[in-house]
């Protein structure tokens, strides 16, 4: 029985199937090195993304650091400013009380006039010192509109400051500082990759067997072997095969490319973060200077504040003052009448005083005169010489001249004045001189009834 043989056309089938398994295993070949050389990059990148992860977390601490820093002092600067307005408002409130209650005063002042027998033509507000006035409250509105202007500093200051940290805020949060990460990212990427390349290393094997076989099979031709199998996995199961291999090859590419796309924006958010934090040390060294000048301007504020206020109170106190002058003229009108009145009233007292001793008097004299003609005549002088001289004679005089007081318009008090309390505890010992001189000067010896 002689030896069964390839024919032509089966040789030539195997010689195809050979090409196609050698294809197969040259393609597979070459996926495996991709992806092989996709993982060293992947790995290379995993190495570079744990390293910038390190130094972006580092940057990124320091950052929020900074930022909570100057959001801090912002806030720091807005009580500040807020005490300024607040201590202008309390202030300007105030001198508007103080400025219209002189104007009110003065208004008053002007409208009263003094009475014609003490100035003619003139009124109270004549006799203010306007110009100390004026230039007293020029002096006051000019020390609160160095305040405004103190306080309208310190608030660009503040609104500078504030812009900027709104402007590092903003690019903070458009810099996508902080990326998605978990700490199992990288070892997670490399086992996938890692799994995946076994995954085409066993593949390979396969292939490479299946071209082992089909080119054993076609180097030993001679030797003839049924081909329906080795057709079968030549061009059923190598495409699978393969195209399983490329499909692993994709996702290690796609892992690598997943790791260098967030190497890449940690790379880009570093370089943001280092470029805000070089913008925050410029700011800083800017804000320094500004609160060095905030710090000056509120020295300023507090030692004119406190200049202002001085002034406003000696404003108050010259409105009090002229106020109280608006009611003492008023009392002054009393009192020259009362005056008057009492000064009449004195004078009847004295004049009854004056007919006393003046009766008195001549009737000691007659009596003298009437021992001298009987007694005294016969009398030698050098006996008692006193009892020779005339009587003395008394008189009531006023102990020195005062000026004469004018003659005003009387007018009728509504109630005791302070002036009328004041001296309501001696109105006993005024009252005996209001009783009849006859009757309140007894000649001694004399009884009362």
């Amino acid at each position: 029985m002689s030896e069964r043989k390839y024919t032509e056309v089966q040789l030539a089938r195997l010689k195809d199937l050979l090409t196609q398994s050698h294809r197969a295993l040259q393609i597979g070949t070459s996926y495996y090195d991709q992806a092989n050389e996709s993982a060293e990059f992947g790995k290379a990148n995993c190495a570079k993304f744990d390293s910038a992860h390190a130094k972006l977390e580092l940057v990124s601490r320091e950052l929020t650091k900074q930022l909570q820093l100057i959001a801090h002092l912002v806030s720091q600067l807005r009580t500040r400013n807020s005490y300024l307005v607040s201590s202008l408002e309390t202030l300007h409130s105030g001198d508007e009380e103080i400025i219209q209650a002189i104007a009110d005063v003065f208004n008053k002042l002007r409208e009263k006039q003094v009475d014609s027998n003490i100035a003619e033509g003139k009124t109270l507000y004549d006799y203010v010192d306007t110009d100390s006035v004026e230039a007293l409250k020029a002096q006051a509105l000019q020390e609160m509109q160095e305040l405004k202007n103190i306080q309208f500093q310190s608030q660009r200051i503040l609104q500078s400051i504030e812009g900027n940290y709104e402007k590092l805020a903003v690019s903070s949060r458009d810099s996508s500082l902080s990326v998605d990460y978990k700490p199992t990212f990288v070892t997670e990427k490399m086992s996938l990759q890692l799994n995946e390349i076994k995954s085409m290393s066993s593949i390979l094997a396969t292939v490479a067997a299946q071209y082992d076989r089909v080119n054993h099979l076609y180097t030993n031709r001679d030797k003839y072997a049924d081909l329906s199998l080795v057709e079968h996995r030549t061009e059923h199961e190598l495409p699978t095969l393969i195209s399983k291999m490329f499909e692993s090859l994709q996702r290690v590419k796609a892992i690598s490319e997943e790791v260098d796309n967030r190497v890449q924006r940690y790379s880009i958010a570093f370089k943001n973060a280092v470029k805000l934090l070089t913008s925050l040390e410029t700011f800083g060294l800017e804000a320094k200077n500004k609160l060095l000048d905030l710090g000056l301007l509120e020295t300023s504020f507090e030692e004119r504040k406190e200049g202002a206020r001085f002034i406003f109170e000696e404003l108050s106190n010259l409105a009090t003052w002229y106020d109280l002058f608006y009611s003492a003229y008023t009392e002054l009108i009393f009192e020259i009448t009362r005056r008057h009145e009492e000064q009449k009233r004195h004078q009847e007292i004295v004049d009854n005083y004056q007919k006393d001793l003046h009766l008195l008097w001549k009737m000691e004299s007659q009596k003298r005169e009437h021992f001298h003609e009987y007694y005294g005549r016969y009398l030698p002088q050098s006996l008692c010489p006193a009892v020779m001289e005339p009587a003395t004679r008394f008189q009531v005089f006023p102990e020195k001249q005062t000026t004469q007081l004018p003659t005003v318009t009387p007018v009728a008090r509504p109630s005791l004045s302070q002036i009328d309390l004041a001296i309501s505890d001696v109105s006993g010992a005024t009252d005996s001189l209001a009783l009849s001189p006859k009757t309140s000067r007894t000649p001694r010896g004399s009884s009362q009834n």
